[in-house]
């Protein structure tokens, strides 16, 4: 091995952070927003799976709607390609008829036990959604149903906690 000279490389390592400190890595509470579908609205995104269970392209259906076939391609593929089950309500969620009830409970003065007992539910059940709405003097049954059917479905993000 004459001729050759062994030279021995130390490589430094620093520790760099690049994050600006102006900008906040937790967007409110760790909980990001609603789910963007690319400007489509909820007769749009059925008439894209129609489409799509139909066979065309997605180049054809992104024509179709104005738009590249990538934001076609994100909301197919958030669901694997395959139709989402139409959202229902559960069996045991309050009905917008049990909230009338309530309501009118409320209007006429009963206590929270006598409404429960004539919807045949929990007088927890009865309180827990009086006061997720508002309270008695501002609580009322579509507004309470519209915000119970909008908030999101599924398990909620985990908390992260700021450092």
């Amino acid at each position: 091995m004459a001729g050759r000279i062994a030279v021995r490389l130390t490589r430094w390592t620093q520790q760099v952070d690049a994050t600006p400190s102006n900008i906040n890595l937790l967007f409110k509470g760790g909980v990001y927003g609603p789910r963007e579908t690319g400007g489509l609205s909820a007769a749009q995104e059925t008439d894209v799976w129609c489409r799509w269970k139909a066979g065309q392209s997605l180049h054809m259906i992104g024509r179709a709607f104005g738009k590249p076939h990538t934001s076609i391609h994100c909301l197919l593929s958030h669901h694997g390609g395959i139709v989402p089950a139409v959202r229902r309500r559960s069996l045991l969620a309050l009905t917008l008829a049990e909230r009338e009830d309530i309501s009118r409970g409320i209007a006429c003065g009963s206590s929270i036990r006598d409404i429960a007992k004539h919807l045949e539910r929990a007088a927890s059940t009865v309180s827990r959604e009086v006061a997720r709405h508002g309270g008695r003097p501002e609580y009322r049954a579509t507004e309470a149903d519209h915000q119970a059917w909008s908030q999101p479905c599924g398990p909620r993000r985990a908390f992260l906690p700021s450092m």
